[in-house]
């Protein structure tokens, strides 16, 4: 495509572009986004472009499009018997006056917590007052050294590979078959045939020379805030920065304090490195590939003097 005219990179014309493409790439959209009404949201882009929009309907049309989505009807279904029925009658037509009334004959909107965050202040609370030596944080416990041999034991008598993590060969690499992944915005979906979770430098190479030498291919994964289908494979390698449980929740953004950081996980450390060179308030810090952006933020408001420069999503 050519690159466009400065000049003429205002909304009219992105959300134009927009449009032609979105018409131009129907069978594509649809095969990686099948539960969104591409049509329903075509006509809302033209008519925010055209500048013709109803704010009800437009809320309307929005839920239209998404509704049929998992992540809609995943959130949908944990709200309450009264908010369903509201959300469907708006879906269905009925007016946001009429809707509002009909439960109390009063004009009253009721919006219950959404569950995250009736979980997160459930976090906060338990990490504050009950905070036990498991050292609970953000809804996980960290696997212990006990479940991970008994991972081990059954990846080996259950014919999964055996990756040793150490020289001495007494730490096994944790490992699943056949487990489903999904990316978070549930666009991306496959089976990879291993799914590993690494915690020494070792351990990866062993797993990469494993890897070549079974001519599989492999794909790591962090918070899998990925849109690509080559993210993960079917019936190839995943390796997964962050254990099966972490890596499907939301972390805890009302906590401050440190979040638990497993010692023998070389790939989780966040330090200062030692005599590196400063320049005024500026100096180094390692930062271990498999630490999220939340746990760095801990990390900062602990020690009350590093920050990190980031434009990305800091919960995750």
């Amino acid at each position: 495509m050519p690159t466009p005219d400065p000049a003429k990179l205002d909304e009219h014309y992105i959300l134009g572009e927009i449009i032609d493409h979105i018409e131009e790439l129907y069978d594509d959209i649809r095969k990686s986004f099948p539960f969104i009404d591409l049509d329903i949201l075509r006509t809302q882009l033209i008519s925010i472009r055209n500048q013709h929009v109803d704010p009800e309907q437009h809320l309307r049309s929005f839920l239209k499009v998404y509704e049929k989505t998992p992540v809609y009807q995943l959130a949908f279904k944990q709200l309450d018997e009264t908010m369903k029925a509201q959300i469907d009658a708006f879906i269905s037509g009925k007016s946001e006056d009429v809707i509002l009334k009909q439960e109390s004959g009063k004009s009253i909107f009721h919006l219950p917590p959404s569950p995250p965050a009736k979980r997160h202040f459930k976090d906060f609370i338990d990490e504050t007052f009950h905070h036990d030596d498991h050292h609970q944080q953000n809804g996980v416990v960290p696997i212990t050294e006990s479940q991970t041999n008994s991972v081990t034991k059954k990846a080996a008598a259950t014919g999964l590979p055996v990756i040793y993590e150490d020289e001495a060969k007494t730490s096994i690499m944790e490992v699943y078959g056949d487990t489903q992944f999904n990316n978070w915005g549930q666009s991306v979906q496959n089976t990879p045939k291993y799914t590993f979770i690494p915690k020494k430098i070792l351990g990866l190479q062993n797993l990469v020379k494993y890897a070549k030498e079974h001519k599989l291919r492999v794909r790591v994964g962090g918070y899998r805030h990925s849109w690509s289908p080559m993210f993960s494979q079917n019936e190839e390698i995943l390796i997964s920065l962050l254990n099966l449980k972490e890596v499907t929740m939301i972390p805890n953004p009302l906590s401050i304090g440190p979040d638990y950081i497993d010692p023998q996980n070389e790939l989780k450390v966040i330090q200062m490195v030692p005599g590196a060179a400063t320049t005024g308030e500026v100096s180094l810090v390692r930062v271990g590939v498999s630490v999220t952006n939340e746990q760095f933020r801990r990390w900062a408001v602990e020690n009350d003097t590093w920050s990190l420069p980031m434009d990305v999503i800091l919960i995750e």
